[in-house]
C-alpha cells in the first residue's frame, strides 16, 4: 500500500512538472503584440450526457496563423479535480459580427490526468461581448466523433486578462 501512495505522488509530481512547464510555454507564446490574440480566465457550467459540473477555464489563442485559423489551448478544472482537462485545437470563425463571433474547429482533447490520452474532438464557440469591459459571454459545444458521439458544453463568464492589437 505504501508503495501505491508513493507512486501516486510520483505521477502527481510529473503532472504537477508538466503543469508548470505548460504555463511557462503559455507565457513564451504571447508576445507583446499580435493580432487578435487573447488570454482569458472564465467560470461557468460543464454540460454532459449525465453530468453538470462547475468549471474554471484558462484560454489563450495565437493570433491567425493561415487563413485566419487559429491555434488554442484550454485548460478546464472540475470542482472534484485537481488536476486539469487540456483541450488543444485549431478552428476558424465562420460567422463573426461587430457583438459576437462562432468558430468551427478540431483538435484533441486530453482527459486522464494519470496519462492524458488524447482524445479527437471536433469543437465550436460562440462567443458574444458583453457590456463590461473585458467580458465575454461563452458558450462551447463539442463532441468525440471517435467515442460513441460524446459531447459537452460548456457555459462560461470570460474575463480578458491579456489581448493583442
Amino acid at each position: 500500500m505504501q508503495r501505491d501512495g508513493m507512486m501516486n505522488d510520483g505521477r502527481q509530481s510529473r503532472a504537477a512538472g508538466r503543469l508548470i512547464l505548460l504555463v511557462a510555454v503559455l507565457c513564451l507564446m504571447l508576445p507583446t503584440e499580435g493580432e487578435a490574440q487573447f488570454l482569458t480566465v472564465g467560470a461557468g457550467a460543464l454540460f454532459t450526457k449525465n453530468n453538470v459540473d462547475p468549471v474554471a477555464e484558462l484560454f489563450v489563442t495565437s493570433p491567425p496563423i493561415v487563413y485566419e485559423v487559429r491555434a488554442y489551448l484550454t485548460t478546464s478544472w472540475v470542482l472534484d479535480e485537481i488536476q486539469p482537462t487540456f483541450i488543444t485545437a485549431a478552428d476558424r470563425a465562420v460567422w463573426r459580427t461587430s457583438h459576437h463571433f462562432t468558430t468551427l474547429g478540431a483538435g484533441v482533447l486530453w482527459l486522464q490526468p494519470a496519462d492524458y490520452t488524447p482524445y479527437p474532438i471536433l469543437v465550436s464557440t460562440t462567443v458574444v461581448f458583453a457590456p463590461i469591459p473585458r467580458t465575454l459571454l461563452v458558450g462551447i459545444g463539442s463532441v468525440q466523433p471517435f467515442q460513441d458521439w460524446s459531447w459537452s458544453i460548456v457555459a462560461k463568464l470570460a474575463v480578458t486578462l491579456v489581448a493583442g492589437k
